[in-house]
């Protein structure tokens, strides 16, 4: 059963050059007699959508206790992420994704337990929030929607070679990383492809006072909210702990010689200028892998088998073996799950992530030889049963699973770039502020 989930995840958002280079033309007042700020193909925006999108972002950021960034800088990055949502709205709704209620109510579910609330409590939460659940319900569909197209087009695309992953694990080596996590942020001035001379000094420039200001003990999260082009510029830079094997070389290198509370001189690459600030190191260690031995009956449901009866079912199941029938045999005889039935609903040893969320989370409750209540995922109805567990070092696997997942990502964050931009070229857009 292959994992399935929703998130936000750290892929990198195409940016509009001409916005982000000349933010200053858009300070101001947004004067638009039609209330449009931008078309992008058949679809506008709106000036009272770009209006609650600054007046969410100045709420989260002060949630945080962080300045908000003038307007003038503000604008232009919430314009281009409004931009750069709508075209992949508009090509995931060209080529039929769509994402049902029932999955987004199994995500919602997922989010609410994940945060140990119920459905209602999250609900409470979002509304105490100041927002409107239906609005944080639709914009969880939009990132389902997001996510659903990125995998189709550019992720499911991307493989890593045992190769790539011993040249990942031969730089960490050489880097004297050891597995450990570097906690960075990042500062951005971006440049356009082909860049004059006179935009190469005035990003200089920024840069070179930027430094200043950091050797006079500014801080960097601010400074990065108000003047980094980033993608993470509204997150103070932010950029997660990181492995060094994962980053961009100039990275790496730059990184790996900073001790925590420094930060990197001016550092140059194809798309412009940058500074990293290290926040902290965490050092690599050795990892024992929880494994849980479990199986499963599962009842599938479609035309015939409808949610209530798939359930009934199970609940029928239960009850048979509390009083004494064999799970083993009841998998055989009833599971719509072929690969494990014929073993008595084993799935064999299973570690975390190897189950779709929802699965994993029951399971994860139960005691050893407790059978679940029935359990809903994507693929039906589930009961589940522990019957062993235990605790393997698998250092090295996990050394080049971690590998392979970082080698993945990095390819992620340049593909999804390209293809944004890719995307951004062919539509039309016209800004009207």
């Amino acid at each position: 059963m292959p994992t399935s989930h929703y998130y936000r995840s750290p892929i990198v958002t195409a940016l509009i050059t001409t916005l982000l280079i000349f933010a200053s033309s858009f300070a101001g007042n947004i004067n638009a007699a039609d209330g449009i700020v931008a078309v992008v193909n058949d679809n506008v925006i709106l000036q009272s959508e770009l209006e609650g999108q600054i007046e969410q972002i100045v709420a989260e950021m002060g949630s945080r206790g962080a300045t908000p960034p003038p307007r003038e800088v503000l604008i232009p990055q919430l314009l281009n992420r409004q931009i750069v949502q709508m075209i992949q709205l508009q090509i995931a709704d060209r080529t039929g994704i769509e994402v049902s209620d029932d999955a987004l109510n199994l995500t919602l579910q997922n989010i609410a337990e994940r945060n140990d609330m119920t459905l209602q409590g999250l609900k409470d939460a979002v509304i105490r929030d100041g927002l409107s659940f239906r609005t944080f319900r639709e914009d969880i569909r939009t990132e389902m929607v997001i996510t659903n197209l990125r995998q189709r087009d550019v992720i499911n695309r991307i493989s890593v070679t045992p190769r790539e992953i011993d040249t990942f694990l031969a730089r960490q080596e050489t880097l004297g990383d050891g597995g450990r996590e570097y906690h960075l942020r990042h500062i951005m001035l971006i440049l356009p492809e082909g860049a004059t001379a006179e935009q190469t000094r005035t990003a200089e420039q920024r840069g070179t006072t930027l430094i200043t200001e950091l050797n006079n003990g500014a801080d960097f999260a601010q400074l990065a909210i108000n003047h980094s082009d980033g993608q993470n510029a509204l997150q103070g830079g932010d950029l997660g702990p990181r492995q060094l094997g994962s980053l961009p070389d100039l990275f790496a290198d730059a990184a790996s010689k900073l001790k925590p509370g420094q930060h990197s001189a001016l550092l140059p690459s194809s798309t412009g200028l940058h500074i990293l600030y290290l926040e902290s190191i965490e050092a690599g260690e050795r990892h024992m892998l929880a494994q849980k031995k479990a199986r499963h009956i599962l009842i599938q449901t479609d035309e015939s088998v409808s949610p209530d009866q798939a359930r009934q079912k199970l609940i029928s199941l239960r009850d048979r073996i509390a009083v004494g029938e064999d799970f083993a045999e009841l998998a055989r005889a009833h599971s719509d799950d072929p690969g494990s039935a014929i073993q008595g609903g084993v799935l064999g040893w299973v570690s975390a992530g190897q189950m779709v969320e929802r699965f994993e989370m029951v399971m994860n409750s139960l005691e050893v030889n407790t059978v679940s209540e029935p359990v809903r995922t994507q693929y039906g109805w589930h009961l589940i049963e522990v019957l062993e567990t235990r605790e393997i070092d698998n250092t090295e696997e996990q050394l080049r699973r971690q590998a392979a997942s970082q080698i993945r990502a990095k390819k992620a964050d340049q593909e999804i770039e390209a293809w944004l931009q890719r995307m951004r070229d062919e539509a039309f857009i016209e800004i009207r502020i």
